[in-house]
C-alpha cells in the first residue's frame, strides 16, 4: 500500500470517528442532566489519557522548550474556543443538524490555510472536489434543516467562527508536527484544551463532574467513547492521514463525516435513510475521487 493509499485510509478511519460523534453525544445529553461543556471536559480529558502510552515513548526522545510549550498552549486554547463556540452555536441556530453541516464546511478554509501557512499545492481538481463535496454534504442535510425558518446571525457568526477556528488549528498542528513528535503535540495540546473548559466551568460556578457521569452505564460508555475513539484515537488518524497524504487531503474527513453520522444515526437511533442522503453520498464519493486523483 503506498503512502497516498494508507493516508487515505487513516482519514476513512477518522470519518468513522468523528462521524459517530453526533449519535454519542445525543445518548450522553438525553436525559442524564450533562450539558455541552461536560461532554467536552469528558472528550479531552479521556482524550488525554488515551494518547498517554502513545506519547510518552515519543516525549524520551525529544527535549520540549519553552516556546514548544508555548505553541501547545496556543494550539490548546485555539480548539478549545472552536468547540466551545460550535457548542453555543447549537442553541443560538436552534438546530444542531444545522450548525453540524456549517461546522463540516471547514474543509474550504483548511486548503486556504492549507496553502497560505502549510505551503501545500494541492492537486488540480482540488477547488472542484471542494465544491462538490460540500454541495455533497448540503444535500444529505437538506431534509434536516428545512424546517429552520429563520436565521439567527450571532448562532452563524459562532460556527463559522468554529470551523475556521479548528481549519486554522489542523494546519497549525500539521505545521507543528514537522518540529516536534505528532503524539507530543496532540497530548500537550489537549491538556491545554482540557484547562480551557475546567476554566470555563470554574467561572460558570458549574461542578466539573455530574453524577450522570459516572453513575449511568448507558452515558459513561457514550462518554467513554468520544474521549477514547472520537478525540483519542481521532485525532491520532486525522493528524497520521495529513502526515501521509497532505493538509488539503484531510477535507475527506468532513465530507465522509455527514455519510457516517447519518448510517450511524439509522443503524443506532433508528432515524430514516432517504433519497437525499444517498445523492448526497455520491457526490461526496465523487468528491473523494477528485482529491485523489492528481
Amino acid at each position: 500500500m503506498n503512502k497516498l493509499t494508507l493516508g487515505y485510509v487513516f482519514f476513512i478511519l477518522t470519518a468513522i470517528a468523528y462521524g459517530s460523534f453526533e449519535v454519542a453525544s445525543k445518548i450522553a445529553l438525553h436525559g442524564s442532566g450533562i450539558d455541552p461543556l461536560h461532554v467536552n471536559l469528558a472528550k479531552f480529558g479521556i482524550g488525554m489519557l488515551t494518547l498517554l502510552p502513545f506519547m510518552l515513548p515519543a516525549l524520551k526522545k525529544q527535549t520540549l522548550t519553552t516556546t514548544d510549550h508555548v505553541h501547545f498552549a496556543g494550539l490548546g486554547i485555539l480548539v478549545g474556543i472552536s468547540m466551545l463556540s460550535l457548542v453555543a452555536s447549537i442553541p443560538a441556530l436552534g438546530s444542531a443538524a444545522l450548525a453540524g453541516l456549517i461546522f463540516s464546511s471547514n474543509p474550504v478554509f483548511t486548503v486556504i490555510f492549507g496553502h497560505t501557512i502549510a505551503k501545500e499545492k494541492g492537486s488540480k481538481y482540488l477547488w472542484p472536489a471542494v465544491l462538490i463535496g460540500i454541495i455533497g454534504m448540503a444535500t444529505i442535510s437538506a431534509h434536516k434543516i428545512i424546517g429552520v425558518k429563520q436565521i439567527n446571525w450571532w448562532g452563524l457568526s459562532l460556527v463559522f467562527f468554529a470551523a475556521i477556528t479548528f481549519s486554522l488549528y489542523s494546519v497549525l498542528s500539521k505545521v507543528k508536527n514537522h518540529q516536534v513528535d505528532k503524539y507530543v503535540n496532540i497530548f500537550f495540546t489537549f491538556i491545554w484544551a482540557l484547562i480551557t473548559f475546567i476554566v470555563i466551568l470554574l467561572i460558570k460556578k458549574e461542578p466539573l463532574i455530574i453524577p450522570a457521569m459516572y453513575n449511568d452505564t448507558k452515558v459513561l460508555g457514550a462518554l467513554l467513547w468520544i474521549g477514547i475513539v472520537v478525540t483519542g484515537l481521532g485525532y491520532i488518524f486525522y493528524f497520521k492521514g495529513m502526515e501521509l497524504a497532505g493538509v488539503h487531503r484531510s477535507t475527506t474527513v468532513f465530507f465522509l463525516k455527514p455519510v457516517v453520522a447519518g448510517t450511524l444515526a439509522w443503524l443506532i437511533l433508528g432515524e430514516h435513510i432517504t433519497w437525499n442522503m444517498m445523492l448526497g453520498t455520491v457526490l461526496v464519493i465523487l468528491s473523494m475521487y477528485l482529491l485523489y486523483k492528481d
